[in-house]
């Protein structure tokens, strides 16, 4: 990950802690299996690079943590908690209130791009991991603010474009064909399908 890309994974973690905890700092996240599935773990590299931003975000006082080395080698996550410290930061980011306070920890660049992310849409990703058609349609259901019978029909764009992955060629024409469409649903609805994607002209 390059400096940007760090800060914005670290930022979307303390954004998804917002929406599972419905920006409650009293309510702690945990333990690891649970914490695996709520933010997609899917590899032990993923884990990894998710375990060392958990440690980044605690000392710098964003979250409150709990890890515990184990005899394996392996580092357990307890319980994760946000603090006031890191809800400040994310409700300044939506409110767009000045985060000059904020700019030494995380880029401008960083706080901005997440401004435009909405809570449904984010999806904790390292670079290695895979973005599935499943999780695609799962954002995509979250929308709030697209119609059912947009979000059926981006549903059936998906899905379709889904079988053409193993066509490059095959695949960026259709894919041509669904970003035509999704543009004028509105950013939300673009942000939930440009990653998968993105992941398959890869």
């Amino acid at each position: 990950m390059n400096v940007n890309e760090r800060d914005l994974y670290r930022l979307s973690i303390l954004k998804k802690m917002c929406e599972v905890t419905d920006y409650d700092i009293t309510i702690q996240i945990g333990q690891t299996p649970q914490i695996i599935e709520l933010f997609g773990l899917k590899t032990d590299d993923e884990y990894q690079t998710f375990l060392s931003s958990i440690a980044y975000l605690t000392d710098k006082g964003y979250i409150n943590s709990k890890l515990t080395p184990m005899a394996n080698g392996i580092t357990k996550i307890f319980m994760i908690q946000l603090t006031a410290y890191g809800l400040d930061l994310i409700e300044t980011i939506e409110r767009n209130n000045s985060i000059e306070k904020y700019e030494e920890d995380f880029s401008s660049t960083s706080m901005i791009k997440l401004q435009n992310i909405s809570n449904s849409n984010i999806i904790i990703n390292s670079p290695n991991s895979v973005i599935t058609l499943t999780n695609t349609i799962d954002a995509i259901k979250a929308l709030k603010e697209t119609a059912d019978s947009d979000k059926e029909e981006l549903i059936k764009q998906v899905t379709e474009l889904s079988s053409c992955s193993d066509n490059k060629s095959k695949f960026w024409e259709k894919a041509k064909s669904v970003l035509g469409w999704v543009i004028d649903k509105g950013a939300d609805a673009a942000i939930a399908v440009l990653p998968y994607i993105l992941e398959n002209m890869n």
